[in-house]
Parts: structure tokens; C-alpha cells; sequence
């Protein structure tokens, strides 16, 4: 019994701690960029380096439906912004200059555009099991700079450890690459950026102690020397004042 518990025990361990296995992800977000001002897109077509000529359009309708879905963006329709690309020559997105992104999203509308590239997709072998793996980089460009404001790149296949233990079935191309383009979305950052903390100049700054010194030798100074007299300031007011009242009563006399 405690070994068919331990088992189980085992078991779990393992799928919290894997969860899907074959997944892998990292991501970039620019700290100095508000992504919360971007306010429309337009998704361009992606570079394809794997051997299905199809999956760049299948991610990319997917990247749109994701991102619609999400409420991340407005997403500028697909055969618009083809159009565009054909008016402007450009064939290769992955490879525009500074000017041409600028100009793309003048002409879209668009504050910024997301590009990518799908570098496999496809089927792989795992001992006497296949099953679909898909990897992909994702970026989102300002069409003013052409600076990276956010990037993301991830691996993901339709393996994962509930099949290994319980020989279940595994996910299908079109699952796959709509889990890791969830996941790759999903590390986009839209919370304004946290202001920077008031740094003072050097001078001031090696000012400060000096002049904290100087006053604090005043005040030693203005202390010891009521010290030396022997008379409190409160006191020699009102002498003073006493001395100004016997002088005032004098020059009032017959």
C-alpha cells in the first residue's frame, strides 16, 4: 500500500512540476518603452526557416485571433496591410530599415508592428512516438525607431508527461501552436513604466555634508559663547527690556 501511495505521490510531483512537457520560453520587454500607449497594430507576415511552407500564415492568423481575443491591440486586417507591403516592394519584413517601418506604420495607422519567424514546425520523432513541435521568435517594433520593444521566442511540442505516465493521446499541430502563441503573447508587459528616482549632482551631494557641518559648528559656536556669559537669551532680553523701562520712567519725571 505505502508503495502504491509513494507512486502516486511521485506522480504528482512530477506533473507539477512539468505540466507540459516540451516547452520552453524567454522574453524581453523594453523597461524604458510604454507598451500601454500602443494602441494599434499591424501583424506582418513571418519569416518561415521550417519545411512547411504554410505554418507562417497559420501562426500568423493565430498571433491576430490571440491578440484580438486578449484585447492587446487593435490588429489592422491582414489584406490591408499586404496591400501595403506590395505598394511599398517590400518582400522581406524580417529586413526592413528604419525608414520603411516608419513609413508602414504612417501609411497602417499603427503605432506599432509585430513581426516574427517560425523556425520549425513540423513533426518529431521520440523513440516510437511522434508527435508536432513548433518554434517561433516574436517581436514588436516602433515604427518611429525601429527599436525591439518587446521580444519573445519559445519551443513547444504536443508531448508531455500526462502521456508518458498514462499513455494518453498526443496535441495536434494546430493546438501546439496555439498554446505557444498564447504563451509567448502573454509576456507582454502594458503597465507604464516606474519613474525613475530623483538622482541629486555630484556637487550637491558633496556639498551637503559640508554644509551641514558649517552649520552645526555655528550653533556650537552660538551655544558655547551663552555658555561663557552666563546670561540665557531669555534673560538678557529681559534685562534689556527692564533697563528701556527705567529710561522711559526717567524721561517722564518733573
Amino acid at each position: 500500500m505505502q508503495r502504491y501511495l509513494l507512486l502516486i505521490l511521485c506522480s504528482l510531483f512530477l506533473l507539477c512540476q512539468g505540466g507540459c512537457a516540451g516547452k520552453a520560453k524567454s522574453s524581453f520587454n523594453r523597461e524604458d518603452a510604454d507598451l500601454s500607449l500602443v494602441r494599434s497594430i499591424a501583424v506582418l507576415p513571418f519569416e518561415n526557416n521550417s519545411g512547411d511552407k504554410y505554418a507562417t500564415e497559420r501562426i500568423r492568423d493565430l498571433c491576430i485571433s490571440t491578440i484580438l481575443s486578449s484585447r492587446l491591440f487593435d490588429v489592422v486586417d491582414k489584406g490591408i496591410v499586404d496591400g501595403v507591403l506590395k505598394e511599398e516592394a517590400v518582400t522581406e519584413p524580417g529586413a526592413m530599415n528604419r525608414q520603411v517601418i516608419k513609413r508602414l506604420g504612417q501609411q497602417l495607422g499603427v503605432q506599432a508592428l509585430l513581426v516574427g519567424t517560425v523556425d520549425t514546425a513540423g513533426e518529431v520523432r521520440r523513440g516510437s512516438v511522434s508527435f508536432p513541435e513548433v518554434a517561433m521568435t516574436l517581436r514588436l517594433l516602433d515604427i518611429n525607431s525601429g527599436t525591439i520593444l518587446w521580444n519573445a521566442s519559445g519551443t513547444r511540442n504536443g508531448d508531455s508527461v500526462m502521456r508518458q505516465l498514462f499513455g494518453l493521446k498526443t496535441d495536434d499541430a494546430y493546438t501546439v501552436a496555439s498554446r505557444l502563441t498564447r504563451d509567448l503573447l502573454a509576456t507582454i508587459d502594458l503597465s507604464p513604466p516606474s519613474p525613475e528616482p530623483e538622482v541629486l549632482p555630484t556637487e550637491e551631494l558633496q556639498a551637503a555634508p559640508a554644509a551641514a557641518a558649517v552649520e552645526k559648528q555655528a550653533d556650537d559656536a552660538e551655544a558655547q559663547q551663552e555658555e561663557e556669559s552666563g546670561v540665557a537669551p531669555e534673560e538678557e532680553d529681559l534685562e534689556n527690556s527692564g533697563e528701556l523701562g527705567d529710561d522711559e520712567a526717567t524721561d517722564a519725571g518733573p
